[in-house]
C-alpha cells in the first residue's frame, strides 16, 4: 500500500530522467567563469563536452530549391495583391468623382427649382438674386472637390500604371 501512495512521486521523478535534453552540452570557462551552452565554446574559451546523445541539426545556409520556388510564389502573389488593390483603388476613385458629380446636380437641380416659385415682383428679384449667389456656392464647393477627386484618380491611375493594371 505504501508503494501506491508514492506512485505519482516515482513517476514524476522517472519522467524527469527520461525528459533529459538529447543535444550536446559544453561547460565553457571563460576569465574564470564558467557557463553552460549548447554550441561549442567560441574561440580560446575552455571547453568541457558533457553529453552527446546527437548532435543538433545544423541550420543550412542556402535555402533548398522548394524553399526558392516557395518564395518566388510568395512573392508573385504579393505582387498581385498589390497590382489588384491598385485596381480597386483607382475603380473607387473613378466611382468617387462620379458620384460627387451626380450629388452636385442634383443640389443644384435643387437649389435653381426654388426660382420657378419666384413672383416678378421686387422681392421675388431679391430672392432670385439670393438663390442664384447660393447656386454659385455650391457650385464653387463642388469644383474645389471635384478637383481634389481628379487629384486622386490621377494618383491612383499612376500607381496602377507602375503596377501593371489592365
Amino acid at each position: 500500500m505504501r508503494l501506491l501512495t508514492n506512485a505519482p512521486a516515482l513517476l514524476l521523478a522517472s519522467s524527469a530522467i527520461l525528459c533529459a535534453p538529447a543535444w550536446g552540452m559544453y561547460k565553457c570557462v571563460v576569465d574564470g567563469k564558467t557557463s553552460f551552452q549548447e554550441t561549442p565554446c567560441a574561440g580560446a574559451q575552455a571547453q568541457t563536452k558533457l553529453k552527446e546523445q546527437y548532435a543538433p541539426p545544423v541550420a543550412t545556409a542556402a535555402p533548398s530549391p522548394s524553399a526558392l520556388s516557395d518564395q518566388e510564389k510568395l512573392a508573385t502573389a504579393e505582387r498581385e495583391r498589390l497590382r489588384r488593390d491598385a485596381e480597386y483603388a483607382l475603380r473607387d476613385a473613378n466611382a468617387a468623382v462620379s458620384n460627387h458629380r451626380a450629388a452636385c446636380d442634383r443640389e443644384q437641380q435643387y437649389i435653381l427649382g426654388d426660382k420657378v416659385r419666384s413672383n416678378n415682383n421686387l422681392a421675388g428679384a431679391v430672392r432670385d438674386q439670393s438663390i442664384s449667389a447660393e447656386a454659385q456656392a455650391a457650385a464653387t464647393r463642388c469644383d474645389t472637390r471635384a478637383r481634389e477627386l481628379l487629384a486622386q484618380v490621377e494618383s491612383a491611375r499612376k500607381r496602377c500604371d507602375q503596377l501593371g493594371c489592365r
